[in-house]
């Protein structure tokens, strides 16, 4: 409509404002603090629609699956004893897996599973977030406009507090190039961490010697249950277990930090907002409950409840199976926020579920983060907010490019 001149509309697109912004903050904040103190904690619960559909309009949802070859047949009779919902399975794939870069609310994640046929009921019924109404709008990752003591407060407060870390392969020169401009665009100061590259010989033998992998782990057994459990079609697992090596070596190298409190991991695809440091000022001594361990920056399918304006409070999708790490919701470690003196305790928990060669679904370590939620304080921003605190610069995933090779 713009190109023919029948879109009323501008370009470049106006900045949309933040309106979350505008009200009266419902707690106080300590403006030098590590956590907004009078936040509540939140209960931990799973969202659940108010009644169970029918075995028919489950069916149904599972059979627009099994032709868009989603599922198996025998998926079905494995469904009612895992208590799988089709709809919702429907709704993630065709609302959030297939329009990964979009960055949908659950609302047009709706919109869209209903256009490709799956009933409107069905899927309007499905609730992949506790009060949506409160978080999962894009409005909300709108500019804010921070009045000049905001972002000298800010700034002085991230200097103190936060160390910044870029996790990328050494050989990802153009990548390097590309987020390093983002950084200097958003002034902020960081540190390259190299990743693991598992191409590379020797570079498992190094990683265990880190600490990074446990020196139990057994390659050859997770590659062939891989495979077995159908991932083959995704290509090896090289990528992955490199990538999420490379996250803990990130983490570990946080511990360094003497004087700081606060971490950020970004991946190298990702571009940080302009004004990144003071929204995170304001994330952290505005909205955070102070029981927090991590923060997700940017979380695809969030899967939980809304706490705040820009955070939800993750759990465990139980719709998945546990064998699958509960995979399919909460993807992204694109920018992750840590408080540093929880690293050792998240590691401890965390690297048993990524490097147990029995459940391959969990070497995503943003899905094994996930699905430990109930025992992690672990928050994320949904990735519906745009722009929010971060974009991604589109490189593609070097993970992914490593495995198809």
């Amino acid at each position: 409509l713009y190109q023919r001149g029948q879109g009323g509309c501008q370009k470049p697109c106006p900045e949309v404002a933040d309106p979350s912004v505008v009200l009266q903050p419902v707690w106080a904040q300590d403006s030098q603090a590590l956590c907004a103190s009078s936040a509540p904690i939140p209960r931990l619960y799973e969202p659940r629609a108010p009644d169970e559909l029918s075995k028919q309009e489950n069916d149904a949802c599972f059979w627009k699956l099994l032709r868009l070859r989603v599922v198996t047949r025998r998926d079905y009779w494995e469904g009612p004893v895992l208590g799988r919902k089709w709809c919702y399975v429907g709704l993630k794939y065709i609302g959030c897996h297939m329009h990964w870069h979009d960055r949908l609310s659950w609302k047009s994640a709706m919109s869209e599973a209903e256009s490709t046929g799956f009933p409107r009921y069905s899927v309007a019924h499905v609730r992949p977030l506790a009060e949506p109404e409160l978080c999962d709008e894009p409005v909300l990752g709108g500019s804010v406009e921070f009045s000049s003591e905001e972002h000298a407060e800010a700034k002085t407060w991230f200097k103190n507090n936060v160390a910044v870390y870029v996790l990328s392969l050494q050989s990802e020169r153009q990548r390097r190039q590309a987020v390093s401009k983002c950084m200097q665009e958003a002034n902020i100061d960081f540190e390259f961490v190299d990743g693991v590259d598992m191409r590379q010989p020797g570079a498992l033998q190094q990683a265990k010697a880190e600490g990074l992998v446990p020196t139990s782990f057994n390659w050859g057994w997770a590659q062939a249950e891989a495979y077995k459990q159908g991932m083959g079609k995704f290509g090896r697992i090289t990528g992955t277990i490199g990538c999420a090596s490379g996250h803990f070596r990130a983490q570990k190298r946080g511990l360094t930090e003497r004087n700081l409190s606060l971490g950020v991991v970004f991946e190298d695809d990702n571009c940080p907002a302009q004004d990144f440091m003071t929204k995170v000022w304001r994330l952290v001594t505005q909205e955070l409950p102070c029981d927090w361990q991590v923060v997700s920056l940017m979380s695809k399918c969030p899967h939980g409840h809304c706490v705040s304006p820009h955070l939800t409070r993750v759990v465990p999708d139980s719709n998945e199976p546990a064998s699958r790490c509960h995979h399919g919701v909460n993807y992204g470690f694109n920018g992750m926020l840590y408080r540093l003196d929880q690293i050792p305790q998240l590691q401890r928990l965390l690297q048993p579920v990524v490097f147990n060669e029995t459940q391959p679904y969990c070497m995503d370590i943003d899905v094994a983060l996930a699905s430990v939620s109930d025992q992690v304080k672990y928050y994320a921003v949904p990735a519906s907010q745009k722009p929010g605190f971060l974009s991604e610069l589109l490189e593609g995933s070097s993970r992914l490019k490593i495995n198809h090779r």
